[in-house]
């Protein structure tokens, strides 16, 4: 009789768990059908939402901005990115624009941010030119990558003859002075119009005026091991020769050309009348 009642009492127990575990298992179902219906609604309605500003033209791209150009004009790069054809701002990637910017070589690198709802700006680093050269008569400008680049800047002429040997070494080392002239003596940089270096390894600048300054010497300059010295005499030479330059002038004297190759101390100038 007591085995009996205990069984009963198990059977009673099962039914009883399996109940709650069903009532449990039917609360939870009813919650994900919920939560799975609210999330679905909502995408609805969010997809609703969506396709209604897009028919108003909500996200159509109405603000173009380019930014970082110095030598390329913003007309023509807007030109070539045609930023009608996307639709809305969505389509517009960073991928598509260097395919479609890839013909202008002067551009370097392409940086895209956009700016929700319809507001683009393009930030572009352009190449630049460090010299220029001329082959046959005809001029160009020419990047720190060697890049053969279209427009054209105020850059001296560099000039080293073809039979010089090691002319590689030579043109290097005129472009490291230009680079100095540039960052160091900007103003006298914009003076010069041509750099040369000729057979004698005499290194000469010709003034925008036709006025000639022999420099250096190319032994004299890889002579200095720090970059500070060879900048002080640079600057000795310079302004030793704009005050020549004032004092022929105040006199009325005209000059083609000024030898400080040698010119270290003051007894040292050379003036050609």
């Amino acid at each position: 009789m007591f085995v009996k009642r205990k069984r009963l009492q198990k059977i009673k127990l099962r039914k009883a768990v399996k109940q709650e575990l069903f009532q449990l298992y039917t609360r939870v179902g009813i919650h994900i059908l919920l939560y799975i219906f609210v999330i679905f609604g909502a995408l609805f309605v969010l997809n609703f939402i969506r396709l209604k500003l897009f028919e108003q033209g909500f996200f159509k791209v109405e603000v173009v901005k380019v930014k970082g150009l110095k030598y390329l004009k913003k007309e023509d790069v807007l030109a070539k990115i045609d930023i009608l054809e996307y639709k809305d701002i969505f389509q517009v990637n960073k991928r598509s624009f260097q395919s479609r910017l890839s013909e202008f070589v002067e551009i370097k690198d392409i940086k895209l941010a956009k700016y929700y709802p319809n507001k683009i700006v393009i930030r572009i680093k352009e190449r630049e030119p460090i010299f220029m050269t001329e082959v046959q008569g005809e001029r160009f400008y020419i990047d720190e990558q060697g890049i053969l680049l279209k427009y054209s800047q105020k850059l001296p002429l560099i000039f080293v003859p073809d039979e010089l040997t090691g002319s590689l070494d030579h043109y290097r080392l005129v472009l490291e002075l230009q680079k100095l002239f540039k960052k160091h003596f900007s103003d006298f940089f914009e003076r010069i119009k041509e750099i040369a270096i000729d057979q004698n390894l005499l290194i000469t600048l010709t003034l925008k005026n036709d006025k000639m300054l022999e420099l250096i010497t190319y032994d004299d300059y890889i002579s200095f091991i720090n970059t500070q010295d060879l900048i002080e005499v640079l600057e000795l030479k310079i302004k030793f020769m704009e005050i020549v330059e004032e004092d022929l002038t105040m006199r009325k004297r005209s000059f083609t050309k000024i030898s400080l190759k040698y010119f270290f101390a003051i007894d040292d100038l050379v003036v050609v009348a």
